[in-house]
């Protein structure tokens, strides 16, 4: 009745100030609570009541090997301001049933309150008390067990948090102190740590204008590009099985001939939540094989020299001068504006040099497409 008593208030306070440490309680029997002193977390890691154990492992060469119990940060990486999950590891040759450690919260990150958690792999009835020393930059870390139950397998993640990254990109070390890797005796069995670096990099530049051409999205792929502005695409194929995302601030254009197969993902939206890529990349164009484009496409080229568009800029009139390297056949030319719309068709016979007339038009950037047969050939021309 009097131990039960004892464990209810122990439980009690730890509920209610969940700041304050029963170092070594992890370690010690149910018989000798009384004698446990609660700690507070502003008291430094008293580490003189643990004795050192290295056990000697027999090994099937004969040989021996000492027993190695790594507590393990892993390294992390994220962009400015970022939530970044650290997880932290320990690989035990031994048998374990609490541990502890402090981290210093240096420059520029902030510890995320209520995100500590422990891995429920490796768990059964432990407890986790995480939290900021009060007037310090110390992280401390403590989990233990009342009933001193061993954590669960050799290796894998055993307690993850959350810090807030800091403005400034560069590379950080989180720095363990004090560890300590506590079995039943007690005693701090651990034979090494290894700290971490976090890398803050800068978020990528999301471009104002994204012009694709000739893209093909395998099946299994996962693509999703941002612009601040507009997207203009050409000649999209995605298989089945694959994912596209395209989000643009102002407008998204297809034009010319594309195609999403039965079982693929394709979503275009007009959005100020440009960060939903993450990391927005172009994907460089990429020529499809050949037994598609021939079913499916004219072969497509933002790089030409086929023709010219001259002068470009200009205030509207622009002159398109076919090379001696066009083919003498007939051609269409479409003018697009930014938001899709076609806004000009005529077809030209042989390389005849034609003129465009934007004078009507407001100022922008337009597509040129021009069309035979078996290709396509796009260039941009701007109306100052």
């Amino acid at each position: 009745m009097l131990r039960s008593k004892l464990m209810s208030r122990i439980i009690r306070t730890i509920t209610k100030k969940t700041m304050i440490l029963f170092l070594g309680l992890f370690l010690i029997n149910y018989s000798v609570i009384s004698s446990i002193s609660p700690i507070n977390i502003n008291s430094p890691i008293n580490t003189g009541s643990y004795k050192s154990l290295i056990n000697e492992i027999p090994v099937t060469d004969g040989n021996t090997r000492q027993s190695e119990n790594i507590l393990m940060i892993h390294d992390a990486s994220g962009y400015p301001q970022d939530t970044l999950i650290i997880d932290v590891e320990i690989i035990n040759d031994d048998v374990f049933v609490g541990f502890q450690f402090d981290i210093p919260i240096n420059n520029g990150f902030q510890f995320v309150s209520g995100s500590g958690v422990l891995s429920p792999e490796r768990i059964t009835d432990h407890e986790l008390s995480i939290g900021i020393v009060p007037n310090t930059n110390i992280l401390r870390v403590l989990s233990y067990s009342f009933t001193n139950t061993a954590y669960i397998g050799n290796l894998g993640i055993i307690v993850s948090f959350s810090l807030i990254a800091p403005n400034d990109t560069g590379n950080y070390d989180l720095i363990i102190v004090d560890p300590i890797i506590g079995n039943i005796e007690p005693a701090n069995i651990i034979t090494q740590a290894i700290n971490s670096t976090v890398s803050i990099v800068p978020v990528p530049l999301i471009p104002y204008d994204i012009f694709l051409n000739d893209l093909s999205v395998l099946s299994g792929s996962d693509t999703c590009l941002a612009a601040q502005h507009t997207i203009v695409a050409s000649s999209i194929y995605v298989e089945d099985g694959a994912r596209v995302n395209l989000l643009s601030g102002y407008s998204i254009s297809l034009i010319s001939e594309s195609k999403i197969e039965s079982g693929a993902y394709f979503h275009a939206f007009i959005t100020d939540d440009l960060d939903y890529c993450k990391k927005p990349e172009v994907i460089p164009a990429k020529n499809i094989e050949s037994d598609i484009s021939e079913n499916i496409f004219k072969h497509l080229s933002y790089e030409n020299d086929v023709y010219h568009i001259l002068p470009n800029p200009s205030s509207g009139i622009f002159t398109l001068r076919f090379s001696e390297k066009a083919p003498d056949t007939d051609f269409t030319i479409k003018i697009f504006n930014l938001n899709g719309q076609l806004i000009m068709e005529k077809i030209v016979s042989g390389k005849v040099e034609t003129k465009l007339d934007l004078t009507a038009k407001p100022g922008g950037v337009y597509l040129i497409e021009v069309i035979n047969s078996d290709s396509v050939w796009i260039s941009k021309a701007v109306k100052q």
